[in-house]
């Protein structure tokens, strides 16, 4: 019974989660009737969901050879165990870095079956991370669509600046011609005063 107390006194130490705490509390001022039953499956799903999250925090501080090292083992920790832990577990690691809504896609795929199911021990976890990771894709299409419309607007830009200086291009032709014509017509008349 100290055992499980201590254990989860040290996910509660992890994760800083009050509920854990009252659970804690209430388990070390019950230890008989506690013992002689299976933990309740909130327990396990705070439990689950706060290996989840520490996994998580890890993740972040690994160095980038150590995150793909990670990634590969947690996929074939999945292909060999397809448990809702190890999907979640690949799923976080493939989530750590993604630039693309095809990468996003591919881990609402893996999460998917988690958050579908209620009674799931990482259901609120899964169904979380699928909103945040839909929401990704989103800003991910809206930001190649105004990647998109910059291109477009630049290419109208220089468009417009190439035929502003053709314009200028050809009133400069134009104001030379005028000039030349300017030219010859007071040489001419020059002419025509000089011989009357």
């Amino acid at each position: 019974m100290r055992t499980l107390a201590a254990g989860l006194a040290a996910v509660t130490l992890l994760g800083g989660c009050a509920q854990l705490r009252e659970i804690t509390e209430s388990i070390t001022r019950e230890p008989a009737r506690e013992s002689a039953r299976d933990p309740a499956p909130v327990e396990s799903a705070l439990s689950a969901g706060d290996r989840a999250l520490a996994y998580y925090a890890r993740l972040r501080r690994l160095p980038a050879a150590e995150l793909t090292r990670e990634r590969e083992q947690a996929r074939r920790a999945l292909a060999a165990n397809g448990s809702d832990e190890n999907r979640m577990r690949y799923a976080l690691a493939l989530s750590d870095s993604i630039d693309s809504s095809a990468e996003a896609a591919r881990v609402i795929e893996l999460i998917d079956p988690i958050a579908r199911r209620r009674e799931a021990p990482l259901h609120g976890l899964a169904v979380t991370l699928r909103s945040l990771l839909v929401d990704l894709q989103v800003a991910h299409r809206e930001r190649a669509e105004l990647l998109r419309e910059r291109g477009d607007w630049q290419r109208e830009r220089t468009e417009s600046q190439r035929e502003r200086a053709d314009l200028q291009r050809d009133r400069a032709d134009l104001q030379r011609k005028l000039d030349s014509l300017k030219a010859l017509e007071k040489s001419l008349s020059d002419r025509d005063g000089a011989q009357r």
